[in-house]
């Protein structure tokens, strides 16, 4: 097969890990076996000197992805490169952390996850939980107190966003 060299690189707790060295415009999706869990794809580059670094980037892409999915760096959002980039205990720590400190409550999660998707609009969020809107209102309250902060703050926003993302990554891995 023309454009692609295999290596065995290891072994998970889980699965076999393979590296793949290919071409840019190799099928990869074609040749990937059934049963592959996650895949990472870099960046395409040029010169050897880059292989550690992209080699790198697709395992972030590849922690990014859901079982069965293929990920390319260059389509990942900041924030999901942001959550799966925290993979060590102390990074996983910190996450928890900040997720506990902000579960002021049983809705708390879905209410603020459902805000960020409905882009902080207190009126969707409402429909969508099925909740007035000054029950909204007051569950967010709640969360900036917690944060000593408002989530019209856009720092504050970004903290909540990687916070969602890891989260999510966590309950499916």
């Amino acid at each position: 097969m023309n454009g692609i060299v295999l290596s065995d690189s290891g072994m998970n707790s889980t699965t076999d890990e393979v590296t793949a060295l290919c071409v840019s415009d190799f099928p990869i999706e074609e040749f990937l076996a059934e049963g592959v869990t996650a895949v990472g794809i870099s960046e395409s580059f040029t010169a050897l000197g880059q292989v550690p670094e992209m080699l790198r980037s697709a395992d972030v892409a590849a922690a990014a992805a859901k079982p069965g999915e293929i990920v390319h760096v260059e389509q990942m959002r900041p924030v999901e490169w942001a959550a799966a980039r925290l993979n060590s205990r102390f990074d996983r720590q910190i996450a928890r952390r900040y997720v506990e400190r902000l579960n002021v409550g049983n809705d708390a999660w879905p209410t603020l996850k459902t805000y960020i998707e409905c882009s902080g609009n207190i009126a969707d969020t409402a429909r969508r939980l099925n909740v007035h809107e000054n029950t909204v209102r007051y569950r967010l309250g709640q969360i900036e107190g917690q944060l000593g902060a408002r989530l019209t703050d856009p720092r504050i926003v970004a903290d909540v966003v990687v916070a969602l993302e890891c989260q999510r990554r966590g309950q499916r891995g």
